[in-house]
């Protein structure tokens, strides 16, 4: 994580000193400025699976979600936040169990490009994430989890952090903007009930694509590792290793509604090594899946014509 601070404290510099020292004509016009975005209140259901249980939760919240050229199209900012109300029903047990809580979800991207006039450019971002929820059975308090069945991943608090650097290329015109990036991310989880406190570090690929009206879409994959975990009392050492991807599909009408599609699939492998064995064992947790559909009713807009 410290390595990958001090690269983005010297990028920000080198960026910074390159538009002190920038010379030359000015651009003959600005161009418009291009957005995407929706707001407003939400409603959405998701289907899962996972090593705890299959899973269905409903979400009732307000998100604001886009992205926007600014300074002439020399930087581009992109955002995610939505607060909600978030329950279900977890497999873990019979019957299943009720949860009942709250789900945030936060991400921010200030993007540089390096050749605003030009519709491709190099492109440089920095993003930082964050995720926080808390469900719980009704009646019952998250410590109580410890007498359940395990629900880590989806009850009970969870709390995530993300720090990412994207290097690719941006293709900005008036109505739609496409992103192609490669990205290196550390990834911070608290401990849950069961699974203690980790980092992991992801390299990934991520495709964009966002339009003024209509269809916006993104499609991402990545594969992280985790540092190894060393038990001395059992002479043990685990290599945490994670292959995932995810795609979506929002639709904005000209109401400035929006109808929205996601869908990840994640898997976890660990590398099992003993002292004084040449031999290691490779085991593969149950797959991580989701489906989720959203709908979304803007407010504080007009619709477009």
């Amino acid at each position: 994580m410290s390595l990958l601070a001090r690269l983005v404290f010297v990028l920000v510099v080198l960026l910074t000193a390159r538009e002190a020292l920038a010379e030359g004509p000015a651009l003959p016009a600005a161009p418009a400025r291009f957005e995407s975005s929706v707001r407003g209140a939400f409603v959405d259901a998701a289907i899962g699976t996972s090593a705890v249980g299959d899973s269905l939760l409903l979400e009732l919240g307000a998100r604001t979600q886009g992205i926007r050229s600014l300074s002439a199209r020399r930087w581009l900012f992109s955002w995610d936040l939505s607060l909600a109300l978030r329950a279900g029903y977890l497999a873990n047990q019979h019957p299943y169990l009720s949860l009942a809580g709250a789900h945030a979800w936060a991400f921010a991207e200030a993007g540089y490009r390096f050749q605003p006039s030009e519709r491709g450019s190099p492109y440089l971002g920095l993003r930082l994430a964050d995720e926080g929820q808390l469900l719980s059975h009704p009646g019952s308090t998250p410590a109580s989890f410890r007498t359940y069945n395990n629900v880590d991943g989806v009850g009970g608090a969870l709390a995530r952090g993300a720090l990412r650097l994207d290097v690719g290329a941006s293709f900005l015109e008036s109505e739609r903007s496409l992103l192609a990036v490669l990205f290196l991310e550390e990834v911070l989880q608290a401990a849950q009930v069961n699974v203690p406190g980790r980092s992991l570090t992801q390299l990934g690929v991520l495709a964009r694509y966002d339009s003024r009206l209509g269809p916006s879409a993104s499609l991402e994959g990545a594969y992280g590792f985790a540092p190894a975990q060393d038990s001395p009392a059992l002479g043990l050492r685990d290599r945490t290793t994670r292959l995932s991807g995810s795609a979506s599909v929002r639709w904005e009408f000209r109401s400035r509604n929006w109808l929205g599609l996601q869908a990840s699939l994640a898997r976890e492998s660990d590398r099992l090594s003993y002292a004084g064995s040449q031999q290691t064992y490779r085991t593969a947790n149950a797959p991580e899946f989701s489906a989720l559909v959203m709908f979304g009713l803007a407010l504080g807009k007009e619709a477009r014509r």
